[in-house]
C-alpha cells in the first residue's frame, strides 16, 4: 500500500512539473518574441479617418506605381501602391527616390497598401 502511495505522488509531482514547465516555456516563448522598431504603425486620427504610419528603406520604386519598402528587422520588402495624388516631401527639386533612401510612409485608411503621402530621407 505504502509503495503505491509513493507511486502516485511521484507521477503527482511529475505532473505538476511539467506543467509548469510547459507554462513557463509559452511564458517565455511570448516574451521572446522579435520587437520590430522600425516598421511603426500607429492609428491617427484626422478627422474619422484612420492611417497607418510606416518607415523603412526603399529597395525598388516605381514613379506613381509602387514603392517597396524594407524594415531594419525585416528580410521581405513589403510592397506598396502609389497614385497620382499621393504626396512626396523631402526631395530636391526634379530628384527622384533611389535604392537605399529611408522613408516614412502614410497608408490610406480605405484603401489598403496605398501611400496618401510620404517624407523621403535621401541616402546621401
Amino acid at each position: 500500500m505504502k509503495r503505491i502511495t509513493l507511486k502516485i505522488a511521484g507521477r503527482s509531482a511529475l505532473v505538476a512539473a511539467l506543467t509548469l514547465g510547459v507554462a513557463g516555456g509559452v511564458a517565455g516563448v511570448a516574451s521572446a518574441a522579435p520587437v520590430n522598431h522600425h516598421v511603426k504603425s500607429h492609428d491617427r486620427h484626422q478627422g474619422h479617418e484612420r492611417q497607418r504610419h510606416v518607415e523603412g528603406v526603399v529597395t525598388a520604386y516605381v514613379a506613381g506605381a509602387s514603392i517597396s519598402v524594407r524594415s531594419d528587422h525585416s528580410l521581405t520588402p513589403v510592397v506598396y501602391t502609389l497614385t497620382p495624388t499621393t504626396t512626396i516631401t523631402g526631395l530636391a527639386s526634379g530628384a527622384t527616390i533611389v535604392m537605399g533612401d529611408h522613408v516614412n510612409l502614410i497608408l490610406s485608411s480605405t484603401a489598403s497598401g496605398t501611400v496618401t503621402s510620404m517624407r523621403v530621407q535621401t541616402s546621401n
